[in-house]
């Protein structure tokens, strides 16, 4: 849940810096010669999928995000095509919004979603500020 004021503009940038940062995030992956293969693809702009349910009423908005995550949970990643993570925010009014993530377990554990969750709220704060995103690590996953 995020409540109160919101740039989509900021957020993207986030979650955009959070993908270009690690290679895991943009990987796809083959195989070749049976052996599986990681492809590292370029830092292109990573789009987070925006819904607006704001029409809704406030109670069949609560059941609608509870199936939605549920749904989103249970789609299967292809990930010979896709990469292992899905961002989507709801708009649920002008200052309420649920972000839903989608990691597949390739790409991190719960360990890393702290991780995942901190990288986005420092380069949602630096779009805000106008200061630079943080820097890709030095040792990628």
């Amino acid at each position: 849940r995020l409540d109160g004021p919101l740039s989509l503009v900021a957020l993207q940038a986030g979650v955009e810096g959070l993908v270009s940062r690690h290679e895991v995030l943009r990987s796809t992956y083959t195989y070749r010669d049976g052996e599986p293969r990681q492809q590292v693809h370029a830092a292109d702009a990573f789009v987070v999928d925006v819904q607006d349910w704001s029409d809704r009423d406030p109670e069949a908005q609560e059941e609608a995000l509870a199936a939605f995550a549920h749904a989103a949970v249970l789609h299967p990643f292809d990930l010979q095509r896709e990469l292992p993570l899905r961002v989507t925010l709801l708009r649920l009014g002008p200052q309420a919004h649920a972000l839903v993530l989608c990691l597949h377990h390739i790409a991190g554990d719960g360990w890393s979603v702290d991780v995942l969750w901190r990288e986005i709220e420092q380069g949602y704060a630096a779009a805000m500020s106008g200061q630079a995103a943080p820097a890709a690590p030095a040792v990628q996953y």
